[in-house]
């Protein structure tokens, strides 16, 4: 019999991520070497894209440390960054916790173990 009473109904909304929401990892060098590669990108909520990247100095430079915009201290005094520290490192927007686009600097200094000092 119809009671005019409404039962207990549970809805579920679903969410997908957007796809076109990315970020980008920039691998730049202070001009004195190269690095491979340049650039990452990945969807906000994803790092698996992240796989680090690789500096190589110039002639006459040597590898001093990876570092993040606004950071003093190297993230890493090796010149391969692993995917692991690139993605530990990555910078988040403070309010929503996303991914954001994060630049990570390879610095190089003269390499004077080459030179001999005649006197």
């Amino acid at each position: 019999a119809e009671t005019g009473l409404f039962e207990n109904t549970t809805y579920t909304a679903k969410f997908q991520a957007d796809a076109d929401l990315t970020y980008t990892v920039t691998y730049a060098s202070d001009g004195n070497g190269t690095t491979s590669p340049e650039t990452q990108s990945d969807q906000v909520l994803e790092s698996d894209g992240i796989t680090g990247s690789t500096a190589t100095p110039k002639a006459g430079y040597e590898f001093v440390g990876w570092f993040k915009d606004g950071v003093e201290e190297a993230i890493s005094t090796d010149a391969e960054l692993s995917a692991e520290d690139a993605v530990e490192n990555l910078s988040k927007n403070a309010e929503t916790g996303l991914f954001e686009n994060t630049t990570y600097t390879a610095k190089f200094q003269a390499d004077f173990s080459e030179f001999e000092i005649g006197i």
